[in-house]
């Protein structure tokens, strides 16, 4: 079982074990019974288990969220760089960023990097061949 799917199992058991309960009818005539004091010490200790329950589900939200992060981070972390030899004559190369993975439009092709084409006006990216996951050339026809 992977671990998104453990931590997805995790929040369902904790949100099967957690679901309203319906009160009991013959308990309400109790609250008439009571002091005030009483009343109160067991309204806060409600409010304190809501809290903590309320806590409690934010946490195991929170390792679901981490684990597909993580999951995300190991399969964009699986692509390797191109050959450099490979990218004489590309016409487009599929870049790995911070953002995610971007195809861009070859313009040249130096010795570290490659050069990709900008809107006119802008600045021409250039990224490293370590940062180049894939290349596409175009078909002369």
């Amino acid at each position: 079982m992977t671990t998104v799917k453990a931590a997805e199992a995790a929040l369902k058991a904790w949100d099967l074990a957690h679901q309203v309960q319906p009160t009991d009818p013959g308990l309400q005539s109790m609250r008439f019974h009571e002091t005030q004091a009483k009343r109160n010490k067991g309204m806060r200790s409600y409010l304190n288990r809501l809290g903590r329950e309320s806590r409690e589900r934010e946490r195991l939200e929170e390792a679901v969220n981490k684990a597909r992060r993580e999951e995300r981070e190991a399969a964009r972390a699986a692509l390797t760089p191109v050959d450099p030899a490979r990218l004489k004559g590309a016409s487009l190369v599929m870049v790995r960023r911070h953002t995610g993975l971007s195809w861009h439009r070859v313009v040249r092709v130096n010795a570290k990097t490659v050069t990709c084409w900008a809107a006119p006006g802008m600045d021409q990216p250039r990224f490293p061949h370590d940062q180049i996951v894939d290349v596409r050339k175009e078909d002369p026809s």
